[in-house]
Formats: C-alpha cells, structure tokens, sequence
C-alpha cells in the first residue's frame, strides 16, 4: 500500500500521525523547517489488544491505561518497531487499542500502580488479543534482566533483594521485601514488586554457578529499571606479580582487591574480596573471584597504599596483571610562614587510594619514599599550632626530588551564634578556598562557640556553619590577608528555608525523580539531593540568605531539566518533563587530567544558562552510559536549544555566557530536539594563561535559522 500526499505547515515542532482502516501507524513527530521536506510514513496490519483491569479495593477504576509496546526479537528488520506508546481508554473497567499484528513485547501502564509486562505476544491480522485480567497493584517496583556468560538459559533463575543495612553513610533500606524471590523468564527478564525506596543488594542464583549481585537504589513508588543485566558466570583466578618484588625496608608486599560496583543512579558501592602478602618473589594470587570490576592495591606494613589500579575479571578464567612500582626518595621541609612546622603529611590524602605517611620534625623536615612524582594531594595535621590543610604538591622529576612547603601564616577566627547573639556550641563548620580548586577544610566550634583556620591561602573563601539539620549560617564571604590574623568573626546560624514543588509530565505526577537544589551561582555549599513522592511532591531546604535557587531534576525515561527559581517562592513549584529530548555526544582529543586540582575545569552553558558539567556527566550515568572513556562523553536526554562547553581557570570569577571567554576556550552547537549535537571540545588551556575577554566561541555546529515562511511536507 502506498499513496501521496502533501500539506502546509508553519516552522516547528509537529506530531505526525496516519490512520487507514485496517493498519496502524505510530505517531512521528517532526521538526520544521523553512522550505520543503519529503517524510515517509508507514503502516502496518494491525489487530486489537484487549483487557480487563483489577485494582485494589476501594480504589477507582483508571480513565485509562498507557500501552508500551515493541516487537519482539528476532522479528524481520522491514516489520519491526521500535518502542512506542498509546493510551487506552478504561470503559467498565475493559480497556481496547489497536496494535501492529507483529510479536510483540507489551507494557501496561497506569497512573499509581507497577507496570504490567507480557513478552512474546503474537497478533493475527484483524483479530483481538485479549490478556484477561490485568492486575494493578501499588507500590515501588525493579525491572532488569539476567544473563549467563556461558550463554547457557536462564529461564527459572531465581532473583531475590536484600536491604544493605546502611553499609555506606546515608543509605535506607526498604521497609518491607517480597516473599518469594522472582524467576526470570525465558528470555532473562525479572520483575520485584511491592518495595519501598531505598539502597538494595539484588542477587541472581542458578544451580551450578555463584550468585550475580549488583547494587541499586530503588525509587519510593516508582519503577527502577537495572541498566546492565545481571551477569551469572563462572569463579576466576587472579594472580599478581609485583617489581621489585619486596618492599623497600625488604618486608613483602601486602595485597588487596576490592570488588566495585557502579550502578546508574546508585552510586559507587564496594566489597573486599581478598586479602593477601606476595611471596618473596612478589607473586600473590587470588581465587573464587566472581565477574566484575576490582580495585587491586598493593601496600606496605602500617596499611600504607603504594599503588592501586581498577582491574577486570572475567568470569571463569585464570588472569594475570604485572604491577611495577616505582621508589623515588622525597626530601622536603614544611613552614606556617618563616618558621618551621612539625606536623603529620599524608601525601596522596588521608584516605587516599595512593596514600604514604610522612612525619616532619621540629625543624620541619621530612624524608619518605615516593612511588613516583608528578602533582601530589597532600594532607597536614599539625598540633602546635592547631592546623589541618590540603593542598597540591609537585614532586619535581629527579631521583631525589626536594620540596619546600610554606603555608601561609594566616588565622581566620570567629564564633558561631544563633539569631539573638548566643553562642551555638559544636556547630560544624566549613571553610572553602575561591582561589583554588581544593576541598574544604572543617571545624567544630568550642563550647563557647569558637572556631579557627590556620594556614590558609590568602584571598576570598566561603565560609558557612551548619547548627543541625534545619539551621545553618548560609555562605559568608571573607577575605584571607597574606601573613596576617584577621578580627574575629561572627557567623550567625538561622532557620532554613524551605522550598517545595510537584514535578509531573503530561499533567502526571512523576515519583521517585531525583530533585537537587543549588543555592545561588556562586555558593559552593548543597544541600541533600531528595526525591519525589508518589504524587511528584518535593521539599528541599536552604540557607535563609539564598536568593537564587538552581533546581536539578534528574529522572529516567524523561528530559534532563534544570531552571532557576528566586527567592521568597510565591508559591509551590511546578516543573513539567518533557518525555522527548536530544543527545549530546562530546569528543575530548585531550582530556582534562583530574588528578590535577589547580587545571581548568568544564562549565555547561544551555540557551545562556549556566550548568556544572558534573551534573551532566552523574545525568549520562544514571541513564547508563559508560564513564570509562575519558575521550568520549555521550549525554542523552536533555533540553533541545543552544549549547556551549567552556573551561574555567578555578578561583577566576564564572563569566555570565560563553561570549566572555577568550576565543579557543569554547565549543558550542544548536541542538534540535529529537536529534544528536556532536562537538569537539578543545584542549583545556593553561592556567597561567587563560583571561577574559570580549571574544565570542567558535561554533561546532552551525544550523541555519527558521523564518516565518510556511514548508510544504511532502507524505
């Protein structure tokens, strides 16, 4: 069946649908442009999918259900259909809807309740399908597939969930589990109904094969999907072979390897899986390893890590992975000013992967070995006088290498109150350098409320105290003083404010999306990410002197959304989801080394508005795509408009668009929606030389301009 035909449209984004008796069609939506433009269309033979809904008592029957469906595998590429949705109207509690007459893999989908699956439906042309009784029940939901690496079935594996038991700081766990554990189907599919929000260890078993488990955080009444299946495979043998083969006080080496899980939207979790000492000639060997990835760290007697890298197992195989260490003799002296400082260093950081002690002496000198040189983390606890710092160190190429660290000897003083004047005892509070891209430091006000910072950097910082949960100061701005003790501050600790908002997506609530606030452009303090309930309400707090608030939304299956909102609200916020978005794909030829804190770091700009590149990237992992390749970066879902990636040198003032960054520093395109935007970003620019300046981006992508002219669509 063919035909032709052509309509007038004005520019922009439209929703293309065709209807012929006896065939189905999905709805396209199209982008238009000034000029003319030929669309195919096509039509399949179509049958009737049927049902009849059962829900809980004293509930009322949905208005209508959402069908999601595709073909099923292994379907001729000419008949197949990607994953669309239509909605089904309820009459009597009997819904009704056309579909291709194809296989098919089916979802049933309505407002509140877990969706329904059915797989493998096969539809005859012109006939009804019925399913029969579909049931609805409430609460949250996990999806996700089961594989084998042996390629063997999985049809009756058993999948079951366990609660982690707060192994990590702020996790939950869910309130109450399924009874029985669920099978997978033929095809590896798997679904855990009735569960309540919270981190979750989920487990796959089979006879004759150890168990697969990943970690994920289940949303509060929503469905959580896995994005990687859960793999069954058999136990491996790892064995490590270290250069030189003992230490260098002649003790043998100690190894560890810790496996680490990722899952999108769940974070990082890990589990020692072996512990062991090399022999003497630095051969270690590990066994009963299951599938995955694992941290392997060699170390030195005190627990001192000497070297870590991430290393794959596969499943049922023997391994071997060669590690060579290098041993570079560091000497060094640690100032406060002009005087010499006796004090703890941990280059590396105090919990570092990479982390080796050293100690400096009443004339502030120190000597260690090193396994290499290059940028250093260093850590430095001193106790007369009181003083903790980070910064960054560069241990010069040589076979000795000699380092001077002087910390300025500056004081930053003050005491925590409340509203009317009072003291607040222990209040925490956190100190941030502008000037340089390092972590905060942190202290515990006294009794008395007093507080202190020795030995930071001159120039602005960020200084904020937190009384409890529903109290903290907000950021303060200060000025550190080169060689100087500035007044005593006073920093005052107000009630919060609160925000709250519904999110929701064709007039539909969306739970269980992830809502963070970010106070102001300019504040470096968060606050706690939260999520959404059933009815896609949310609350989040902040400091009582923000005036701006960037809200970030995060939510699977909808639109990366983020927007600015100013403070005092008027009311609750409302935030609607798009459902379609487009995809960026961003090429780094030279990547920007993140070991080095003081290197220009990427900013986002979307139709002018400024983002953290970071949040993109934590958006790209939630949705499942791979953070492995530091030269490529894909991030689906998000807004359609312009977009710029910069660099900022760290302790420069944030320019208000692209256009005031010097020229090279930036890449920037037009994203349509619905497609893909692919940019080249440009090398990160060093810091010594990176200044503002009137010159505009050099555009990636260049895309021509819609007029007010009609198109003519040729169908």
């Amino acid at each position: 069946m063919s035909g032709q035909g052509s309509i007038d449209l004005a520019p922009g984004l439209w929703d293309i649908a065709v209807s012929s008796p006896g065939h189905w069609a999905p709805v396209q939506r199209v982008e238009i442009n000034a000029g003319e433009r030929e669309l195919r269309l096509r039509l399949w033979l179509s049958a009737t999918l049927s049902g009849a809904l059962s829900f809980p008592r004293g509930d009322k029957s949905p208005a209508e259900v959402t069908l999601v469906f595709s073909s099923a595998p292994g379907l001729d590429e000419s008949q197949a259909v990607d994953k669309v949705s239509t909605v089904c109207p309820v009459s009597n509690g009997i819904w009704r809807c056309d579909a291709p007459a194809i296989p098919l893999d089916v979802q049933v989908r309505a407002r509140d309740y877990i969706p329904y699956y059915v797989w493998d439906l096969n539809l005859t042309t012109g006939r009804e399908f019925s399913l029969g009784r579909v049931i609805l029940e409430r609460g949250a939901s996990l999806v996700g597939w089961v594989k084998r690496s042996d390629g063997g079935p999985v049809e009756g594996v058993q999948v079951s969930i366990a609660p982690m038991g707060g192994t990590e700081k702020g996790q939950t766990a869910p309130r109450f589990l399924p009874a029985a554990p669920a099978r997978a189907t033929r095809r590896g599919f798997f679904q855990l109904k009735k569960l309540s929000g919270g981190d979750c260890w989920v487990t796959a078993t089979t006879t004759g094969l150890p168990p697969g488990t990943v970690p994920v955080n289940i949303a509060a009444d929503a469905e959580t999907a896995l994005h990687e299946p859960l793999i069954l495979a058999g136990l491996s043998r790892l064995t490590v072979q270290v250069e030189p083969p003992v230490d260098p006080w002649g003790a043998a080496w100690s190894l560890k390897l810790v496996q680490v899980s990722e899952q999108p939207g769940a974070g990082h979790f890990s589990e020692e899986a072996a512990h062991g000492t090399a022999d003497r000639s630095g051969r270690w060997s590990a066994d009963r390893l299951s599938q995955g990835r694992y941290l392997l760290i060699v170390l030195k007697e005190h627990e001192e890590s000497w070297h870590t890298e991430m290393v794959e197992v596969a499943g049922g195989v023997e391994q071997s992975v060669a590690v060579s260490i290098g041993l570079v003799t560091l000497r060094g002296r640690l100032r406060l000013g002009s005087s010499p400082l006796q004090a703890t260093l941990w280059f590396g950081g105090k919990n570092g992967a990479d982390r080796v002690d050293m100690h400096s002496d009443k004339d502030g000198v120190f000597e260690g070995l090193l396994s290499r040189t290059g940028s250093w983390i260093v850590d430095i606890h001193a106790t007369e006088p009181e003083l903790e710092r980070r910064l960054e160190v560069d241990v010069p190429e040589s076979s000795t290498p000699d380092v001077e660290i002087t910390l300025p000897d500056t004081l930053l003083a003050g005491t925590t109150v409340d509203a009317t004047g009072r003291p607040w005892p222990g209040a925490r509070v956190t100190i941030h350098p502008l000037a340089e891209q390092m972590a905060s430091s942190f202290d515990s006000a006294d009794e008395e409320g007093h507080f202190e910072f020795r030995g930071m950097t001159p120039g602005p910082v960020q200084l904020w105290a937190d009384g409890d949960a529903d109290h903290t100061s907000g950021p303060v701005m200060f000025n550190v003083e080169e060689a100087s003790h500035a007044a005593p501050q006073t920093v005052t600790i107000r009630e919060k404010l609160h925000l709250s908002g519904h999110v929701f997506s064709a007039g539909e609530p969306v739970g269980g999306a992830t809502v963070t606030a970010v106070p102001g452009p300019e504040v470096i303090t968060s606050v706690r990410p939260v999520r959404t309930g059933q009815d896609g309400s949310f609350s989040v707090s902040v400091p009582y002197n923000t005036r701006t608030v960037d809200l970030r939304i995060l939510a699977r299956g909808y639109v990366y959304k983020r927007l600015a909102i100013s403070l005092p609200s008027p009311g609750p916020i409302r935030v609607a989801l798009p459902t379609q978005g487009g995809r960026l794909v961003l090429e780094f030829p030279d990547p920007p080394n993140p070991r080095n804190w003081s290197s220009p770091i990427l900013v986002a700009y979307h139709d002018g508005q400024w983002d953290y590149f970071g949040s993109l990237e934590r958006w790209s992992s939630l949705n499942g795509e791979s953070t492995d390749n530091p030269q490529l970066k894909v991030i689906p879902q998000v807004e359609a408009g312009d977009w710029a990636f910069c660099f900022v040198t760290p302790g420069k003032k944030r320019p208000a668009s692209p256009a005031e960054f010097p020229r090279g520093s930036c890449v920037s395109g037009t994203l349509l929606p619905g497609g893909e935007l692919r940019l080249v970003v440009p090398s990160p620019p060093s810091q010594t030389t990176t200044r503002m300046s009137e010159n505009r981006c050099p555009r990636q992508a260049e895309t021509g301009t819609s007029g007010q002219r009609q198109e003519s669509l040729h169908l």
